[in-house]
């Protein structure tokens, strides 16, 4: 019944803020996460984040989020939370990249790796896939054109 309260006041002051997150929301987050009442947690983690713009959260909140989010994908909607918590450190990223190294480096060790998972993940975002000699030659169709999927071959000829 106390998480039900707490989630239903989070809510109340979330929907009367106009538009700006009440960063007592987010401390409320992390103190669902320490009671492991995940779905309560997931619930206000997905109201907060539910504006039209991830720029009217603060970064620091959206750093916090992200790594919510990481520890919830552990937990349910693997697949989902860890989407979201990447598109919150994006967010966070693009709007202050000085500010989420100092949130970093005053994480916990134990949390550093999740950091560090998320900053590689919203790289990917913005960069252009690279591709090793491994992977191409997996991709490759080993000389046998017959049966290549390739308009191409990489023997160079034509597939008809």
């Amino acid at each position: 019944m106390k998480y039900i309260v707490i989630l239903l006041l989070s809510i109340f002051a979330l929907s009367s803020c106009g538009g700006e997150v009440d960063t007592n929301a987010v401390a409320q987050v992390e103190e669902l996460m320490a009671q492991n009442s995940y779905e309560s947690a997931q619930k206000l983690c997905d109201n907060i984040t539910d504006v039209e713009n991830l720029e009217e959260i603060p970064v620091m909140d959206l750093c916090q989020l992200s790594l919510v989010y990481v520890k919830l994908s552990e937990q349910m909607n693997e697949v989902e939370n860890m989407a979201k918590a990447t598109k919150c450190y994006h967010a966070a990223s693009l709007m202050s990249a000085d500010s989420v190294d100092a949130y970093i480096s005053e994480l916990p060790v134990e949390d550093i790796q999740y950091a560090e998972m998320l900053r590689r993940l919203s790289d990917m975002i913005d960069a252009p896939r690279e591709y090793s000699e491994h992977e191409e030659e997996a991709d490759s169709c080993d000389g046998d054109c017959a049966n290549c999927q390739r308009d191409v071959c990489i023997n160079n000829e034509t597939n008809e």
